[in-house]
């Protein structure tokens, strides 16, 4: 049965078939938009800010969209300045939005968005040249058809990968004026169907839109829960539009196989056919919907879900709070049924609610053990390149905690006089009490989570009156309390280590990632056991089969210990900065992934650990350059102590220049306000994409009469022959992305 419930979850997450480039005008056709995708991926390749290949994809996606009747075409141009990132930097940049509109009866318009830049280590197939090349034929299927009442609007967007300022050059656009709700589409993978992670709060009427128009919904009010207390560290161009243009809007990405993500393996050879078929017939449709009829603001969200991609369920926080308070009327009516006529006092209840949380703290606990154990023997991450090996042993390990724990409370019912039969009853009760008491606590915290115990419950309270009331189909109720509950478990589990486990390497967490999955996978697991395991209890010896799946779990354990973490498919990370400072260059390597680190590093002779986790090589003196910046005193010293210096600093082939200047010696400076810098925060960061070719002028007002030492960098995508010879005797397990820094000290 657990068997037929994971196959149907994991089948229901393929995408559909591609349709043919004969397909009917107005329907999505993903083989029309692959030429798109192949030369955006393979003719031009990487598309990161300020490259050829950038401005090339920018003029190539205005000629197409040009081709179709009906459509007005712009490349939004111009400088921008964006103050983002952990730094808060303060970057300037040329902005080049390809835009679109395809007029409607209505000037209000609703807003298609993706960007066609990439990182510059890869192509961005998945990220994001899906969603481009979809949205060049959503345009075209969209001109193929009448008129719609409102007016669309597409942003492909030019700089999404430079702290999403693509965005908010938009809003500077007289056409943002007109926008009444967007829909973004982006990527953290290559494959499956595209999820509706994200939306706008109080909206919703956006979500039923989404459920309605959507040949095969995916969503989740989980990932919503995730994004918003910040565990998922990503961002999309979606908190721009909605914190920045305070408009409504909808988040909808694809999250399989985020081992690509922002590395050089995100090509279009890895990308699995049918997925830009979903996510372009998904965001089309609604699109149109959107456009015809757009749902009033102000419903508030209480959850939304699918199951199996057949249906999207979407409640208001009153629904979700009625529908738990049926479920809690139900439950209570169902014991006291059960005292009437199947248990003989209140004791078996008691004992298997005790029972019960006794069992999922022994499932967290074993399979933290688990996880525990790798990280102090020092063999981490033997999960990344096979999860199926985090599933067997931590959540072997979380199943044999749970079952030992319901065979010792078991037996010892059984000495006190209660039948096999009650003691099963017991159980059921006592596990639907639990899954009560989480109902009744994300219902209060307002969290989209409260449809996963609202399944357990509801369903699992009619499983329990139909075995209580007929003891001969006891199978039957059974299967009906189990298998709801696990089919939108195990789905919503499998997104999950999905997400998680290719994140964990390139996440840096307080804890060791071995305890976060087996956490993870321990609360899939012991979520299904709650209900699955007493009718286990009822056929006799969970004890002896804890201990065998206890046994095979340890198997698992020890293989994970033994195999090698990562694989050319699925990669340890490692970025590499080539420093260029006082005539010497230096590699310095940073990663996430314990002690293969050190193995991987080992090909290069001479290396050497320092602070900060870093690995340092040492390369041959760093050529000397010819003069990189002028310095022009504006004002000298004031009475104030206060004296104005210009800057003029020259790329020399780089794509990026950058500034670091002591916090307590600048006052402002001519790149607009200063940034809101954290106390810990030493320097103010400045930078420039794309700095013209007559150089960046920069005026910066200083305190003080002594020379202020500033770091000048010069930026340059591709690594010294010297370096790449070095990176290159790495094993195919590493994909690494070197930059290079020429570094200088100014002296202001």
């Amino acid at each position: 049965m657990t068997a037929c419930v994971v196959a149907s979850a994991l089948s229901a997450a393929r995408p559909p078939s591609p349709r043919p480039s004969d397909a009917p005008p107005g329907e999505f056709s993903e083989e029309r938009a692959w030429p798109v995708f192949l030369h955006l991926t393979r003719t031009l390749g990487s598309r990161s800010v300020g490259t050829p290949h950038w401005r090339q994809a920018a003029a190539y996606l205005v000629e197409k969209l040009r081709e179709f009747p009906g459509v007005e075409v712009e490349l939004q141009q111009g400088p921008g300045v964006v103050q983002r990132g952990r730094s808060m930097e303060s970057t300037a940049y040329s902005a080049r939005n390809v835009l679109a509109r395809i007029p409607g009866r209505r000037a209000e318009a609703i807003l298609l968005t993706a960007h066609y830049d990439s990182v510059s280590e890869g192509v961005g197939a998945g990220d994001d040249g899906l969603a481009v090349a979809a949205m060049v034929e959503i345009v075209r299927a969209l001109t193929s058809g009448p008129q719609l009442e409102r007016t669309v609007i597409v942003n492909v967007s030019g700089a999404e990968e430079l702290w999403l300022g693509g965005a908010y050059r938009f809003l500077e656009h007289p056409w943002s004026r007109d926008v009444r709700a967007f829909i973004n589409l982006d990527s953290m993978g290559t494959r499956g169907r595209l999820l509706l992670f994200r939306v706008t709060p109080d909206d919703l009427g956006l979500v039923e839109a989404y459920g309605h128009a959507t040949p095969e919904p995916h969503g989740s009010a989980i990932a919503q829960d995730l994004f918003r207390t910040g565990v998922i560290p990503s961002g999309t161009e979606f908190s721009v539009y909605a914190d920045q243009g305070k408009l409504r809007g909808l988040d909808l990405a694809l999250y399989e196989d985020g081992y690509a993500y922002h590395t050089a393996l995100d090509t279009a050879d890895r990308v699995e056919r049918g997925t830009m078929q979903h996510m372009g017939e998904s965001a089309l449709a609604v699109a149109r919907a959107l456009a015809d009829s757009l749902p009033e603001p102000g419903a508030r969200i209480g959850s939304y879900y699918d199951v199996s991609g057949l249906h999207l369920f979407t409640h208001s926080p009153r629904a979700v709070a009625v529908f738990m308070a049926l479920a809690l009327l139900a439950l209570a009516g169902a014991l006291g049924l059960l005292l009437r006529r199947g248990l003989r006092n209140v004791r078996l209840i008691l004992g298997g609610l005790l029972a019960s949380v006794s069992g999922v703290v022994a499932s967290l606990v074993t399979a933290a053990l688990g996880g525990g154990l790798l990280a102090l023997i020092g063999r981490t991450f033997g999960w990344f390149a096979r999860p199926w090996l985090a599933v067997v042993g931590f959540g072997g390990l979380a199943l044999a905690g749970f079952l030992a724990v319901q065979h010792r409370w078991a037996r010892r019912a059984l000495r006190q006089g209660a039948s096999r039969r009650e003691v099963m009853l017991g159980s059921w009760a006592g596990a639907l009490g639990i899954w009560a008491m989480l109902g009744i606590v994300t219902v209060a915290k307002g969290a989209g989570a409260a449809y996963l115990p609202l399944w357990w419950l509801a369903a699992g309270t009619l499983g329990l009156i139909v075995a209580t009331l007929a003891p001969r189909y006891t199978w039957a109720g059974w299967l009906i309390a189990f298998v709801p509950g696990a089919v939108v478990t195990v789905r919503i589990g499998t997104m999950l280590l999905v997400v998680f486990v290719p994140l964990a390497g390139r996440m840096v967490a307080p804890v060791p990632m071995d305890l976060v999955i087996a956490v993870l996978a321990a609360v899939n697991v012991a979520s299904c056991a709650l209900v699955g395991v007493p009718r286990a209890l009822e056929a006799g010896a969970p004890g002896r089969v804890g201990a065998g799946i206890g046994g095979v779990a340890l198997l698992a354990v020890g293989a994970m210990a033994l195999v090698p973490p990562f694989s050319a498919e699925r990669p340890q990370r490692l970025r590499v900065e080539q420093r260029d400072e006082a005539g010497r260059s230096t590699l310095v390597f940073r990663g996430v992934g314990g002690p293969e680190i050190r193995n991987a590093l080992k090909a290069l002779p001479g290396i050497r650990s320092a602070e900060g986790g870093q690995w340092r090589l040492e390369l041959a003196e760093a050529p000397a350059v010819a003069q990189d910046a002028e310095i022009t005193v504006q004002d000298p010293p004031s009475s104030a102590g206060l004296r104005k210096i210009k800057v003029r600093l020259h790329a020399q082939g780089a794509q990026e220049l950058k500034l670091k200047i002591p916090r307590e010696s600048l006052v402002e400076w001519s790149l607009g306000p200063l940034p809101q810098l954290r106390a810990d925060e030493a320097f103010y960061r400045a930078a420039h994409v794309e700095p013209p070719a007559e150089g960046w002028d920069v005026t910066l007002t200083l305190r003080g009469n002594k020379p202020v030492p500033v770091e000048f960098s010069q930026i340059l995508e591709a690594p010294t022959a010297e370096a790449k010879a070095a990176l290159e005797r790495l094993p195919d397990w590493v994909t690494w992305h070197a930059r290079r820094h020429r570094i200088r000290i100014l002296s202001l």
